[in-house]
């Protein structure tokens, strides 16, 4: 059976029962992990814990997500390497070529998003190519679809079938979150994947875009983040205490 994951719920932080709300349907759902986005890296640490608690005895694994919108190259590489090691999941929005050509090739960097506009088509093949070699995924926020406005629709629907042609094309693996503020924008996982079916992308495909692809990238990641990681297929092996001399 697949495990479900939605990669971007973003709750309200000051209201708890709103939130509560929203842990619970996620669970009704199917979802086995979700990852709780803030664009702060301080993060309201209270609140946090509350609903990670929650989403655990309901048999749903919390995940740390950071949302990046740099305005500079610069500015990403900073936030990268101060905030990189805090959270198992980090998304980069790019708004502009530099940010997404360095956003698809830096490791770190595991979700990438694209402004709706079929006007600023800044995933093309440079960058599906660079993100085919960095394991950086393509991200469809659900919320960020439905938010579009009705005469925009068809020329974003356009835009994001020929995204996701790219990424299938380059190997660049796509992942689908809901994007939920709160209960009414949750979407259960095979209606997801369904939306990326209508998009044209394969029915195995679709269904990974909510399971295996985005449980990849939050076990890589926790991987990462544990004390023996050193590198890539390297781990440190500490000496047993005790060893006789």
């Amino acid at each position: 059976m697949a495990k479900f994951v939605d990669l971007h719920l973003s709750p309200s932080w000051g209201d708890a029962k709103e939130a509560g709300r929203l842990v619970a349907e996620t669970a009704r759902l199917g979802f086995r992990a979700v990852a709780l986005a803030t664009t702060r890296a301080e993060g309201p640490q209270t609140q946090r814990s509350v609903f990670e608690e929650d989403l655990s005895t309901r048999g749903v694994e919390a995940v740390r997500r950071l949302n990046l919108q740099p305005s500079t190259p610069e500015e990403l590489l900073k936030d990268l390497r101060v905030h990189r090691r805090n959270f198992e999941v980090v998304s980069v929005t790019c708004e502009t070529d530099s940010l997404a050509r360095l956003a698809a090739r830096d490791s770190r960097v595991d979700l990438l998003r694209f402004p709706l506009s079929p006007r600023l088509q800044l995933f093309g093949e440079v960058e599906a190519e660079l993100a085919s070699g960095s394991n950086a995924a393509l991200e469809v926020d659900m919320a960020s679809v439905v938010g579009v406005e009705e005469y925009a629709l068809p020329r974003v629907l356009r835009e994001l079938r020929r995204r996701l042609r790219l990424a299938e094309r380059f190997k660049v693996p796509v992942v689908v979150s809901s994007g939920a503020a709160d209960v009414y924008g949750l979407r259960s996982p095979r209606d997801m994947a369904a939306f990326l079916r209508v998009l044209g992308l394969p029915p195995q495909a679709a269904l990974k875009a909510v399971s295996r692809n985005p449980a990849a990238i939050i076990q890589r990641n926790r991987e990462k983040l544990d004390s023996s990681f050193v590198g890539v297929g390297v781990r440190l092996v500490k000496e047993a205490e005790g060893k006789d001399g």
